[in-house]
């Protein structure tokens, strides 16, 4: 466990650390060292920044994970929650983690960074002998692995302000996703969806350079009745005409037809377009970011989206779980007592169920719905034969027995 105590001389504040790089004793040749192979997570941050599948994904979990309060529990049972704890000073409700950024905004950037790059990485920092008073995030993107000779990492290398700055692993807290192809780097969802977005930007390119500049107009004829007068046929060719841009495509003919019809010339819209393609993409993209599909499809049913929704924060707190599980050790071990404690986030699953719950309860207890109509609208169940119960308490229901029941005791 880490029994290292945080001080001025052992970790220092990046300022510090950055001023002593243009000392001479302090520089080394980058060149010359070994780095473990170190993913481009460029291509990623510009995948989610071009593709609006990726970040509808990212940017409906983040929020939502960040949403959850941070708190620090007893073990095993969590009962006891410790709100005085130095680590919920920085991450909890109302803490700062550091002066430029408040809890909500570091979680959200923590969840950002695990589901684009696969990897986040905190530096912990202190003016003083003890406990860490400031957190920072730094970029996965410049971030560079040593290999240890008896530890798995030596030395996270971080490039900032124009220079390497060195750390040691203790003073960097690495979250990763599982990786078979690296021990050193998590593995992006965005690894495997590359290809898929990149596709589906040009797919939604071809859509904006083909139907923009008046290309996407319709080509056709438009059939009227023969009694239509010649001012009235000229009138609706030239209506046409203005609304689908300056290239003649539209021909408005008279015909004995009886009524206005339309007759494609070539191919139509929708053999153009890549709707379909791109929905599956979208699909694809979804579900590898966690994201149930039903969660933003607008035609979803009801139990549709409440299955989705069920799913989604179900992936929530997996993200949760892999969050807390590091920091039980990376975290309060820079406590005292820390081996009695543990982190968590508030369940956003049970809160949920609890929500309906009580919604129920207290639609019960007013009196708003019968058990009957509870049951078909909450659950899609049928109703309760020989009986309509309006109110659990009694005070504001009836009870109405069948009339077989009734009848047998007269």
């Amino acid at each position: 466990m880490i029994s290292w105590v945080l001080g001025p001389t052992e970790l220092e504040t990046r300022d510090v650390v950055v001023s002593r790089q243009a000392h001479p004793q302090q520089k080394f040749d980058h060149s010359q060292m070994l780095f473990a192979p170190t993913p481009n997570l460029v291509p990623f941050i510009v995948q989610y920044a071009l593709n609006h599948w990726v970040y509808t994904a990212v940017n409906k979990l983040a929020p939502i994970a960040a949403a959850a309060d941070f708190m620090v529990t007893s073990r095993p049972d969590g009962l006891d929650v410790d709100r005085e704890h130095g680590l919920v000073q920085l991450l909890g409700r109302y803490g700062q983690p550091n002066r430029d950024t408040d809890s909500y905004e570091w979680w959200e950037t923590h969840f950002q960074n695990l589901l684009i790059s696969g990897n986040s990485y905190w530096l912990w920092e202190s003016d003083r002998p003890g406990a860490p008073t400031r957190l920072r995030m730094l970029e996965p993107e410049n971030m560079k692995i040593r290999p240890g000779v008896n530890e798995t990492v030596g030395k996270y290398t971080y490039w900032a302000n124009g220079v390497w700055i060195d750390y040691d692993p203790v003073q960097i807290t690495h979250f990763k996703r599982a990786n078979p192809y690296s021990r050193y780097y998590g593995l992006s969802a965005l690894a495997v969806l590359f290809r898929l977005a990149a596709g589906d930007n040009e797919m939604l390119q071809w859509n904006n350079d083909f139907f923009d500049n008046e290309l996407g107009m319709p080509s056709g004829i438009i059939i009227v009745p023969s009694s239509t007068s010649e001012s009235e046929r000229k009138r609706i060719e030239d209506e046409m005409i203005a609304k689908h841009g300056e290239k003649r495509r539209i021909m408005v003919i008279k015909s004995d037809a009886g009524k206005t019809v339309w007759l494609d010339a070539g191919l139509k819209h929708k053999d153009y377009d890549f709707e379909k393609g791109r929905t599956l993409h979208r699909k694809a993209i979804f579900e590898a970011l966690d994201l149930p599909l039903g969660v933003m499809a607008e035609t979803s049913t009801e139990a549709h989206a409440i299955v989705s929704e069920r799913r989604m924060m179900e992936a929530v707190r997996t993200w949760h779980i892999r969050t807390t599980r590091k920091l039980n050790v990376d975290g309060l071990s820079f406590w005292p007592m820390w081996a009695s404690l543990q982190t968590d986030f508030e369940d956003v699953r049970r809160n949920a169920v609890d929500w309906r719950r009580e919604k129920l309860r207290r639609d019960a207890d007013e009196g708003i719905l019968t058990v009957d109509e509870m049951r078909m609208r909450e659950y899609k169940l049928g109703p309760i034969d020989g009986e309509t119960v309006r109110s659990q308490n009694g005070n504001s229901g009836e009870q109405q027995k069948s009339s077989g029941d009734s009848g047998g005791n007269s």
